[in-house]
């Protein structure tokens, strides 16, 4: 999945909730999400694999709803 992909769903889910606290952090290697609380880390790649991109949709679970990302 590429991030800017990932970073779309996530901020495109917030926004259906009505979630207006999405807050993001530039570092040098990775970048910081932070959603009502949870912090996320993704990585500065282009291509997040599977595995990874299913583990950062999966903690956000808790504010952004249960298995949200399996139906996007």
């Amino acid at each position: 999945m590429k991030r800017r992909d990932l970073k779309r769903k996530i901020i495109e889910r917030a926004q259906e909730l009505d979630i207006q606290d999405v807050y993001r952090r530039e570092g040098g290697k990775h970048e910081l999400l932070i959603c009502q609380g949870i912090q996320v880390t993704i990585p500065r790649h282009k291509d997040i694999d599977t595995y990874t991109a299913e583990s950062i949709m999966k903690a956000l679970e808790p504010v952004l709803g249960k298995d949200w990302w399996r139906n996007a």
